[in-house]
């Protein structure tokens, strides 16, 4: 495991691929949340993107999910979508959304890994994980698969 990698339990990637599979044909979307780089707990968001190939996320449904994760002493470590087709790798518009303004490069969600589960395959889920810097520029993360135990509650209501 290198600095930047992302560890998720398999409990937590269970809970995120179901909800992601139970979606289609739209696309899901959601949080791992966890402790150092550690993810043990995914939460659904709502889609309130009315296209099946994209999604955006309740803003209102975030700031609470925000809130029960900062109140766990957890903090976002990835933010998840699936994509149903095509490939697993952010879109444009995926990487114009981790901006508050993609023109002015005002930052969202560019310190926490971006998930993208593909789900062509539904039986075979491909899983990476991405960082979407300053200026759109996309490298991978390292995603590593670890055991429950290593966290401690893995799903949520």
């Amino acid at each position: 495991m290198n600095d930047s990698t992302l560890q998720i339990t398999e409990d937590a990637l269970d809970a995120m691929l179901a909800h992601f599979q139970h979606e289609l044909p739209r696309e899901a979307c959601g949080f791992l949340a966890g402790r150092g780089k550690t993810a043990f707990r995914f939460y659904p968001i709502h889609n309130i993107n009315l296209d099946c190939r994209r999604f955006l996320m309740d803003p209102l449904h975030v700031q609470k999910t925000e809130t029960s994760i900062l109140r766990r002493e957890q903090k976002i470590l990835g933010v998840c979508h699936s994509h149903p087709e095509g490939e697993c790798y952010p879109s444009k518009w995926d990487i114009e959304g981790a901006f508050f303004d993609a023109q002015f490069e005002m930052p969202l969600w560019t310190r926490e890994v971006q998930v993208i589960a593909l789900l062509e395959d539904r039986e075979n889920p491909i899983v990476r994980g991405f960082r979407i810097e300053k200026g759109g520029r996309v490298t991978e993360a390292d995603l590593e698969i670890v055991p429950a135990h290593v966290g401690k509650i893995s799903t949520c209501p």
